[in-house]
């Protein structure tokens, strides 16, 4: 008999979106009149958002200079100046910070550090997750252990806050939980923990217990109590914190990401990964991105202009919009309106309320919006 070839947890990796995706490309195939709209918060390029200019000038510049440096091998930690330039850069936010170039780590965009983090941990050791919150990260962590994911409540009634009971309650259960996953701001619901409750939540942790921060959709929150977690993984050996630049940067299709912590778990996380770093093109051009404040300012005002205005409309329509800091919304639709495939319906037909964009162009206005909006 031939052996199994394959992992038998492969099953586990599942994505939703990925698979809505096939499942469109495939009734496309069969039905020429079938449109299909994806809503991606991730990626704003799709729906015409204009990657920055010097985003291009320097993506040029570099490929067309007389030496081809840009089409070499990079140091497989990462280039040395570049890691030490991203480390001065979160120093700004966490003055006492004593962590170097060392404790930063480039990773294909905030997946790939996904990716490899499952990968590090020990045989049974789990990561308990929030829930709701992001899928890639319950699928990836569950292939690894080979079980189902261990999750922790988010209270909907207050902030969608982390349930410090539950969380103790999932911890006691489960002897092996060696980490905790907090997406701050949390995808999907918009909700965000200040600096004074994520330095709670740390201080009730066992000193064993590593905390995981998903800082992803950081750059969009305004709000003076948040702080990513720079001071957090500046001051502990058992935090680390991953951002990305495919959001508000505008560089989903670049790839490129960076982690921020200790270097005992930097050190493991480029052992997993390989000899090859992420490509030098990358992370130079994700250096030049945090250097355009301009960009940064401008992208953060016009969020958070159609983010209050998108949030109110909704409301108008009589739904519930929690509060959010992200560039999306989390709609809650009546108890027996139907699966959220039902929603447009709902708000075109039976609700209050009929949107009526003002905006000639509103979806690239609010980046993305979780519902297709069109005149009535």
């Amino acid at each position: 008999m031939r052996r199994p070839l394959f992992n038998p947890n492969t099953d586990r990796m599942t994505y939703g979106i990925r698979e809505m995706v096939e499942l469109a490309a495939r009734v496309a195939a069969l039905d020429p009149n079938f449109t299909f709209i994806g809503e991606n918060i991730g990626d704003p390029v799709a729906k015409g958002w204009e990657v920055p200019k010097f985003v291009k000038r320097i993506v040029t510049g570099l490929v067309a200079s007389r030496d081809s440096t840009v089409f070499g091998y990079t140091h497989s930690r990462g280039r040395i100046a570049t890691r030490q330039w991203v480390a001065d850069y979160a120093r700004r936010y966490s003055p006492s910070s004593r962590l170097d170039g060392e404790h930063v780590v480039f990773t294909n965009g905030l997946g790939g550090a996904i990716s490899i983090f499952y990968r590090m941990l020990k045989p049974g050791a789990r990561i308990i997750q929030p829930r709701p919150g992001y899928p890639a990260h319950s699928s990836t962590e569950s292939f690894a252990a080979g079980a189902a994911s261990i999750g922790y409540r988010l209270d909907p009634d207050n902030r969608w806050y982390p349930d410090l009971e539950d969380l103790e309650r999932q911890i006691r259960r489960y002897p092996e939980i060696a980490g905790i996953l907090l997406i701050n701001p949390n995808n999907p619901t918009g909700s965000y923990l200040t600096r004074d409750e994520m330095a709670k939540l740390h201080a009730g942790l066992p000193a064993h217990v590593l905390l995981v921060i998903d800082a992803a959709y950081a750059e969009y929150v305004t709000a003076k109590d948040y702080e990513a977690g720079i001071e957090l993984a500046s001051k502990f050996d058992n935090v680390v914190m991953t951002r990305t630049f495919s959001k508000l940067y505008g560089l989903a299709g670049l790839r490129i990401g960076w982690m921020y912590g200790p270097a005992a778990v930097c050190d493991v996380i480029n052992r997993i990964r390989g000899p090859f770093n992420t490509a030098l093109l990358q992370q130079l051009a994700g250096k030049a991105a945090l250097e355009d404040r301009e960009h940064f300012w401008t992208s953060v005002d016009h969020n958070t202009k159609w983010l209050a205005w998108i949030t109110e409309e909704i409301r108008k329509a009589g739904l519930r919009v929690d509060d959010s800091v992200g560039n999306f919304v989390l709609i809650h639709f009546p108890k027996g309106s139907g699966p959220a495939d039902t929603g447009d319906g709902y708000i075109f037909s039976g609700c209050k309320a009929t949107f009526k964009p003002t905006s000639p162009s509103i979806q690239q206005a609010v980046y993305y919006f979780p519902l297709s909006l069109r005149e009535s």
